[in-house]
């Protein structure tokens, strides 16, 4: 998981390996980031927002939507 803030530049999944876009990383408030996930059902990228560390849940408890680096085992 990363162990610092999300990069806009950096490749990420969530940690049920689907793929991320980061859209921004400075939208402020607890979910300052801000991008899309993709969902294969639906064929279509769903509007999403993250912690500045990645957690999706308020309380940083570990969930399949939290984001790790593309190239880190989920």
């Amino acid at each position: 998981f990363p162990s610092h803030d999300i990069k806009r530049d950096s490749k990420y999944l969530t940690r049920g390996g689907t793929a991320v876009r980061i859209y921004a990383t400075n939208c402020g408030g607890e979910w300052p980031t801000h991008g899309a996930w993709y969902d294969a059902t639906l064929d279509r990228w769903v509007p999403c927002a993250w912690r500045k560390d990645g957690y999706f849940h308020p309380t940083g408890k570990p969930t399949s939507m939290d984001m790790v680096y593309a190239d880190q085992e989920t």
